[in-house]
């Protein structure tokens, strides 16, 4: 992961000679398949800014044999194509508030209680609270002027959100309820996609199964 981010802010600097040199090195230590696919899309990118079109591509379609959903992205906006999935629709507001075991995060908020706690700092708390099907986390700060606290699911949940969505739902199922998630967040083993407008998360492994979703609440929304 060091190589990879090396060689990103190297070509944000401009400097694509030094950035590919980290990136193949780095690429010659990968681990796993999803690493191998985010180097190679990484060099996609930075073959796209020096203007090497065709090399770009050759990189980006590796990365998409490989599974990389990243890498599908950037090879519609190298090509000026339509996502593979079709025309996605912006996700809209939802109606109703998203909830785990029925379970209101204000509610929460109200007396917020944690098992296994730390305080990081004068002030500031850090916890978590184990429930049925779900686990919740918490960062409290100011007597709660600032805080961020999120519930998240546990494979052995078989609730739905209010678009229907389960764990046994594919990520296609996903976009066809939500819409375009708003953050597309890379992690080493998978991604997150993120919608703010309805304060929910869903987490998937590298291959886009998805493995658990979330609701969240933060202060300053």
């Amino acid at each position: 992961a060091g190589y990879l981010n090396k060689g990103c802010a190297l070509a944000l600097l401009g400097e694509h000679e030094d950035a590919d040199f980290w990136l193949k090195k780095g690429i010659k230590r990968c681990s796993t398949p999803k690493m191998s696919a985010d180097f190679l899309v990484m060099q996609g990118i930075s073959a796209s800014m020096q203007g090497d079109k065709a090399s770009a591509a050759k990189y980006l379609e590796q990365a998409k044999s490989i599974g990389s959903y990243l890498a599908t992205i950037n090879l519609d906006i190298l090509l000026n194509k339509t996502p593979e999935t079709g025309t996605l629709p912006e996700p809209d507001a939802v109606k109703g508030v998203e909830q785990i075991e029925f379970f209101a995060l204000k509610e929460f908020l109200a007396n917020p209680q944690v098992e296994k706690g730390i305080t990081v700092a004068e002030g500031i708390l850090c916890g978590t609270q184990q429930r049925p099907m779900s686990r919740i986390f918490l960062h409290y700060a100011d007597d709660g002027k600032d805080y961020v606290v999120v519930q998240e699911t546990m494979p052995n949940y078989r609730g739905a959100t209010l678009r229907g969505i389960t764990l046994k739902s594919s990520a296609d199922n996903v976009q066809e309820a939500y819409g375009v998630p708003k953050h597309n967040i890379n992690m080493p083993e998978g991604r997150v996609w993120v919608y703010p407008e309805a304060h929910i998360f869903f987490k998937f492994s590298s291959q886009l199964s998805l493995q658990s979703w979330g609701v969240y609440q933060m202060s300053g929304e």
